[in-house]
C-alpha cells in the first residue's frame, strides 16, 4: 500500500470513527411518578427488531434521574421502554433470623412493583435513540 493511501484510510477511520461507537449515543432523563421524582427503580430498553446490536440496555433511576454514558452509549434506532421500581418488603410476622424455617416464610413474600404495567411487564412505550445527545423525560401516572 502506497503511503498516501494508507493517509486516506486512516483519515477515514479517524473521521467516521472505527467499531459500533460511531452508532452509539448517550441517554439521560427524569422520571417522576404521579409528578414526584422516582426515588429508585431501573429502566430498561429492549431494542426493535431492525437494531443488529440487539443488546438490550439501560440504567439505575436514583432521585427521579438516569443516565446512561455515551461510552458505551447505545447503538441508534427505536426501543421499548420499561421502568421498574419495587415497593419494599417487610418480613412476614414471626420471621426469625436465627430460626431455619423462617426462611421459607421468607420465600412467600412477594414484592410488588410501584410501576403501572403498561410502563414495564406490557410497556408498549417507545423511544429513539438519535445521533448526538438524547434527553427522554417519562411521567407515569397510577391514577
Amino acid at each position: 500500500m502506497k503511503a498516501h493511501h494508507f493517509f486516506i484510510v486512516f483519515a477515514l477511520v479517524f473521521v467516521f470513527g472505527c467499531g459500533s461507537g460511531a452508532n452509539r449515543s448517550g441517554l439521560t432523563g427524569k422520571v417522576t411518578l404521579d409528578g414526584q421524582p422516582l426515588d429508585t427503580g431501573t429502566l430498561q430498553l429492549i431494542p426493535d427488531d431492525s437494531i443488529t446490536d440487539k443488546q438490550p440496555g439501560g440504567a439505575v433511576i436514583s432521585n427521579g434521574k438516569y443516565s446512561i454514558p455515551a461510552d458505551p452509549g447505545i447503538p441508534h434506532g427505536i426501543y421499548t421502554v420499561r421502568i421498574s421500581s419495587l415497593e419494599p418488603t417487610s418480613p412476614p410476622p414471626g420471621f426469625s433470623i436465627t430460626d431455619p424455617n423462617s426462611w421459607q416464610m421468607l420465600k412467600q413474600v412477594k414484592p410488588t412493583d410501584r410501576i403501572p404495567v403498561e410502563w414495564n411487564t406490557a410497556s408498549t412505550q417507545t423511544i429513539e435513540i438519535k445521533k448526538g445527545r438524547n434527553q427522554h423525560d417519562f411521567n407515569i401516572t397510577t391514577k
